[in-house]
């Protein structure tokens, strides 16, 4: 260590190194390797050390050691706290020791150490600064020794109080996170801020869903006002805990018990809760009540005796004993309860007796406790293993009550069941025959043997009605239930006649309930059959068509309804007593007269056809009868014939349509068959399909029409005998033509009767398949040879129906796949998608599908496959999924070849529809223009972003899609706009037609020439430097050379050749120019850094004003713009600025820069000044690049603004007056890593 200004000079800064560098220090052996580190270095202290008290070896161990320390002692050595070291620490009083081996307590009087510093850090240990020379050390060293452990000291207790804090937070966190509780913290808005994992557990929502609630939404109903006193309840202090629904993510409910408190943070109120799941506790405290309940409900009394004294009885048991009160009994025996000697002494020999030889015993005993009276019990004893005895008793008197009522009951069901009127029955409360009497035997016509045990209604008694079974055993279950059932049922008789019966089913209830049930019934046919043919004949009196009247002496005495409808009267009483003649018109008056009241008085009856005519002038047709009774009263009976006469002009219509109809269908065969099968009617069509004629038909057996084989079999007399029975009957097979020939036909029969059920033969109808079944083979054909696999899938995705064409595809047997799932020869990570979108379409009837994806041949290959599907399962023909299936590897193969070549190219390229819409871009495109092809897709090219900077290109790209789609291929050149800015491309549009010569497609190409048009430019400027400039100063030099050889004058020729030198510095100028063009144009990184718009903007202003002390220039900028464009634009900005001073005569020059950006993509500066505005013939150079010839180099300066703004992808634009002039240079910013990872979506 050293002293003096050595030590004034250096140690400050040491001490404030040492302190930068203990602060960097993360643990405590960092910070003890640091401090010895540090006293080598700054304080010329190589031998130092570091000892940290250990508390549980009461010793004192080396932290760290100093290399040369190392060197010197070797490893520094465990120290005794009866060590120096020890000493220190323990006094917490720093010693410097002259000669070590000289002081008291020395632990090792051989070390090389002869002088040492020891200072003492409080709860940590010893700071060692030693030696190799005796009295080593000044005061000044022992005081630096004091400064490094302070430094030492506090650093420690830093990082002790950091690790202390890291652990308590590692420690909170673990008691936050690590609680089987859900934890909330809820702000004062009930907002809540921090969850642990059990909360997200218990509601089923994830962290950031539940940061994004409040407390109120996790209940299942919350009165908020309510809730917002109780939550400033809890923050104002006061803890409280409360149940509640807590609604789960899912919707279920789930009890909860909420613990909340007020904690504080920063000075800021939260409420912590603590939420339970006590759903179970709950369950199971309602079923400890439930069981309690059970217990203190139940009808057994129970009791505990120890020495035949009683030490507990229940409620219970003291009742059933008569006792108001249970500690009546306790320290009494049970002799109290028994005081009949005689079964006082069964309960000693039968009862104690079993008790102490078995353990328990159980039987019926009488109580009779005094003055209680008598009553049975069931008594149950159990002697525990201390000898105590407990007594379970039940009073059986209501047991034996009902008993006597069952054997009453029973004794009443014997009487019924022996009454020969009645039918009855015993069954269990299942339905199942127990027993039946005799009477119901006979009506069933069964042995009782097959009725035991069986459901009654699967006898015959019931199983001819599916309804009627279904009925009885609706009420057999609400007897079952307690209920008395009445019911009515319908049944058939031996003789195969109706018989009605009407009877009762009855629940017998037991100790446990419903045991069995007792079914009854009585015949009542013959009531039932009067009831119905009563009703009948009402229905038809009330329904009846016919009037009837009773006249005397030619007026009407009664009359009914019908008959004054059929009239057109309103009541009865507009006839009664008037003459019928008022019914009818003179001409009938006429007539009746002289047909029917001459054969009235000579037979009685007359029965004819008559006109009625109404009070409204119409008439009706009818059929009336007349009856005299014993030569008094006129009975009349009339019928309105209009709706008959209209029915039978409705019938000869039709059988005139019938005969149009069956004689103009040639296809279909219409054919009467009398009641024996014969033929006998035969139309064209009949004729002409099966080749007989009407003549030879007529009367020919209809069986002759099928084959012989089908004529042995009987065929043709079944289907009538069907047709008769069942109402019509179909057959679908062959039949025979006259010339012997078979063909496949569809044949219908019906049997012909009037409507009044006279049997009139047979209608057959028949229709030749022959083309219907070449249709089917045919299309049977195409199916087999089709290119596809057509099959049909059920709802699981089994195939029902594959094609032959499945081994040409797939190389399987078509009975390999059937049944089999479509699932299992999918690739599994085409399977999960091609379900998805299966099982969506078989819910979605009519839906479609169309699907590619890898399936496995039969060599257990994969292939690629394209499916096409519909959802026909309602319909009846196919009944399932139909589904093609098509190899399409060698298509995917050309595919992915074209696609690699299409998109390897430089070019960008695409494909258009024939009027101009986007089809297909390459990826050399999509990478300028940041397009996504999906988004693109049906768009028009020249709506493209390429395009979208000039509608002038617009128009000029829709008229090139316009004449390529009439067949002319275009090519221009034109400017596009990508994700870097401009560019240059020669432009093409191609029509590409099939092999008929039809246009298919157009396709596009564009190749960037921005190099090539730049050098371009380049170049014309470069020669028009040379031609122009240069031409006019080689004249000039001439003509100075040609003076200099010719003027003698010293001073002349001086001036001619300052003269010379200034051209030629100006050339010069104009190669150094020329060569920065030169590198602009071909160096490849000459844009590729960038730099702030708004700093380069602010680094000329700064420059030019050093240059120029009278130039005003201001600057105007975006407060938020960050946007960085190429560096090298500075060089154009400041050429800009440095024209615009220069051209201004002005003695203060302005020049204003403003920077702005509009669009993220772009950035625009505007460079302005109040100079005479600039020259045409350069505001042309910087927009167009197409100037005229230029002078001086001022001309190369604008030519290579204009270079750098175009090569950084950018546009310029003037605006010149007298005023001045107005230059904007419009560039693309450098995209940011968001930008260039996501391309552009077409607008």
């Amino acid at each position: 260590m050293s002293d003096g200004d050595a030590y004034t000079d250096h140690t400050p800064a040491g001490l404030l190194e040492l302190s930068s560098e203990l602060n960097q220090a993360g643990s405590i052996e960092d910070v003890s390797v640091v401090a010895v580190r540090m006293l080598d270095l700054n304080f010329d202290a190589p031998l130092s050390a570091i000892w940290e008290y250990d508390e549980e070896g009461n010793e004192l161990r080396p932290i760290a050691e100093s290399t040369e320390a190392q060197e010197v002692i070797g490893d520094a050595p465990i120290l005794p706290l009866d060590s120096l070291a020890g000493r220190v620490y323990r006094q917490n009083r720093p010693e410097a020791f002259d000669d070590v081996h000289e002081a008291a307590d020395t632990y090792n009087s051989d070390t090389p150490i002869r002088s040492e510093i020891l200072v003492p850090i409080s709860d940590f240990g010893v700071l060692s600064v030693g030696a190799t020379e005796v009295d080593a050390f000044t005061e000044k060293d022992s005081e630096l020794a004091k400064l490094v452990a302070s430094n030492l000291e506090a650093t420690i207790s830093r990082i002790r109080r950091h690790e202390e804090l890291q652990a308590e937070r590692d420690w909170t966190h673990t008691l936050f996170e690590g609680s089987n509780d859900a934890i909330f913290i809820s702000d004062s808005d009930a907002n809540l801020v921090q969850v642990n994992q059990a909360a997200c557990e218990l509601t089923g929502y994830e962290r950031e869903e539940l940061l994004s609630m409040r407390i109120p939404d996790l209940h299942e109903e919350v009165d908020l006002h309510a809730y917002r006193d109780y939550h400033a309840q809890i923050l104002a202090g006061e803890p409280a805990t409360t149940d509640a629904k807590l609604l789960r993510s899912d919707d279920d409910k789930i009890d909860v018990e909420f613990s909340n408190r007020r904690i504080e943070r920063d000075g800021t109120a939260y409420m912590h809760t603590v939420a339970r799941d006590v759903t179970e506790q709950r369950e199971r405290r309602r079923r400890l009540e439930s069981f309690q309940s059970a217990i203190e409900n139940a009808s057994d009394g129970i009791a505990i005796l120890e020495n035949e004294e009683y030490t507990y009885v229940d409620q219970t048991h003291a009742d059933i004993y008569g006792f108001e009160d249970k500690n009546e009994l306790l320290g009494q025996t049970w002799h109290e309860l028994y005081t009949d000697p005689v079964e006082v002494e069964r309960i000693e020999d039968e009862a104690l007796s079993a008790l102490w030889s078995d353990g328990e015993w159980r039987g019926t005993v009488t109580g009779s406790p005094e003055g209680k009276g008598e009553f049975p019990t069931e008594l149950s004893l159990t002697r525990l293993e201390d000898d105590r005895i407990v007594c379970v008793v039940r009073d059986v008197s209501e047991k034996y009550r009902r008993q006597a009522e069952l054997r009453e009951n029973e004794r009443r069901f014997e009487s019924v069941f022996e009454d020969p009127e009645m039918l009855v029955g015993l069954l269990e409360t299942t339905g199942e025959v127990i027993d039946v009497n005799e009477t119901a035997l006979e009506y069933v016509s069964h042995a009782k043997d097959e009725l035991l045990g069986e459901p009654i209604w699967e006898g015959d008694w019931w199983s001819h009605s599916s309804d009627l079974q279904a009925d009885l055993q609706d009420w057999i279950e609400r007897a079952a239930a307690g209920e008395y059932v009445s019911f009515q049922a319908e049944h058939p008789g031996r003789d195969g006649t109706m018989r009605f019966v009407m009877g009762t089913i009855r629940p017998v209830a037991g100790e446990s309930g419903v045991e069995s049930l007792v079914i009854s019934s009585r015949d009542i046919t013959p009531r039932e059959q009067r009831r119905r043919e009563l009703e009948t004949f009402q229905r038809a009196v009330e329904d009846a068509k016919d009037g009837f009247a009773i006249l005397e002496d030619g007026e009407y005495t009664y009359i009914d309804e019908t008959h004054v409808d059929m009239y057109g009267f309103d009541d009865t009483d507009q006839l009664i007593g008037n003459s019928w003649r008022m019914l009818y018109d003179e001409d009938e008056l006429e007539r009746l007269e002289s047909e029917a009241f001459p054969v009235l008085e000579s037979e009685g009856h007359w029965r004819g056809k008559v006109t009625g005519s109404q009070p409204d002038g119409t008439t009706f047709p009818a059929e009336i009868s007349l009856t005299t009774i014993d030569d008094g009263p006129l009975v009349c009976t009339v019928r309105d014939e209009t709706e008959r006469q209209q029915r039978i002009r409705q019938i000869q219509r039709e059988r005139k349509r019938f005969q149009i109809l069956s004689e103009g269908l040639e296809d279909y065969a219409f054919v009467i068959l009398d009641d024996d099968g014969q033929i006998d009617s035969w139309n064209d069509g009949a004729a002409h399909i099966f080749g007989y004629d009407k003549q030879t038909a007529i009367g020919m057996p209809a069986a002759e029409l099928h084959p012989e084989q089908n004529q042995k079999r009987g065929i043709a007399d079944r289907l009538l005998k069907q047709a008769s029975l069942a109402g019509e009957s179909t057959h679908e097979g062959q039949r025979v033509r006259q010339d012997g020939s078979s063909f496949p036909a569809e044949v219908s029969y019906v049997p012909l009767q009037t409507e009044d059920g006279v049997f009139l033969g047979y209608g057959m109808v028949i229709r030749d398949l022959t083309d219907e079944r070449q249709q089917q083979r045919r299309t049977e054909r195409f199916v087999e040879e089709s290119v596809d696999l057509v099959s049909i899938l059920d709802r699981d995705g089994c195939f029902s129906y594959v094609s032959g064409s499945a081994e040409r595809v797939l190389g399987y047997d078509p009975t390999q796949l059937n049944q089999e799932s479509v699932f299992d020869i999918i690739h599994p990570e085409d399977r999960d998608r091609v379900m998805e979108a299966f099982f969506a379409a078989v819910e979605d009837s009519d839906s479609s599908v169309q699907l590619e994806f890898q399936a496995m041949d039969a060599d257990e290959e994969w292939i690629t496959v394209e499916a096409r599907g519909r959802n026909l399962f309602e319909d009846e023909a196919i009944g399932g999924f139909l589904i093609y299936i098509r190899d399409v590897s060698d298509i995917r193969e050309q595919t992915k070849k074209f696609e690699s070549v299409f998109n390897q190219t430089f070019q960008l390229t695409g494909l258009l529809t024939q009027s101009g819409e986007i089809l297909e871009l390459n990826d050399s495109l999509t990478e300028f223009g940041g397009i996504r092809v999906e988004k693109g897709r049906g768009t028009p090219l020249w709506e493209c972003p390429l395009f979208a900077h000039s509608p002038e290109v617009q128009t000029q790209i829709r008229q090139a899609v316009t004449q390529a789609s009439s067949g002319s291929f275009v090519r221009f050149d034109v400017e596009a706009e990508g994700v870097d800015g401009l560019a240059n491309f020669d432009f093409s549009v191609k029509p590409i037609s099939s092999q008929h010569g039809e246009l298919s497609f157009l396709v596009f190409e564009a190749r960037d020439i921005t190099a090539q048009e730049q050098r371009r430019q380049h170049v014309q400027i470069l020669h028009r430097v040379m031609r122009h400039n240069i031409r006019n100063d080689l004249m000039k030099l001439r003509g100075y050379v040609d003076l200099l050889a010719s003027d003698t004058e010293t001073e002349a020729r001086a001036q001619h050749a300052v003269t010379i030198r200034d051209i030629l510095d100006k050339w010069g100028r104009m190669a150094n120019k020329t060569q920065k063009l030169q590198n602009i144009l071909t160096s490849e990184s000459a844009l590729a850094s960038h730099q702030s718009a708004r700093q380069i903007a602010e680094d000329i202003q700064a420059k030019k004003e050093d240059e120029h002390a009278n130039a005003n220039i201001t600057i105007t900028a975006d407060h938020d713009l960050e946007s960085q464009i190429p560096s090298k634009l500075e060089k154009a900005i400041s050429e800009l600025v440095e024209n615009a001073i220069t051209a201004n005569d002005a003695e203060q020059p302005s020049v204003q820069i403003s920077v702005s950006q509009a669009h993220k993509r772009w950035v625009e500066i505007c460079v302005s000044d109040t100079g005479p505005g600039l020259p045409d013939m350069e505001k042309d150079l910087l927009e167009t690049g197409e100037e005229t010839p230029l002078s001086h180099g001022q001309g190369l300066g604008l030519w290579m603004v204009r270079a750098l703004v175009t090569r950084a992808g950018g546009s310029i634009s003037v605006d010149a007056s007298g005023d001045g002039s107005e230059i904007r240079l419009e560039v693309p910013t450098q995209p940011t890593r968001e930008d260039s990872e996501k391309p552009g979506i077409v607008s």
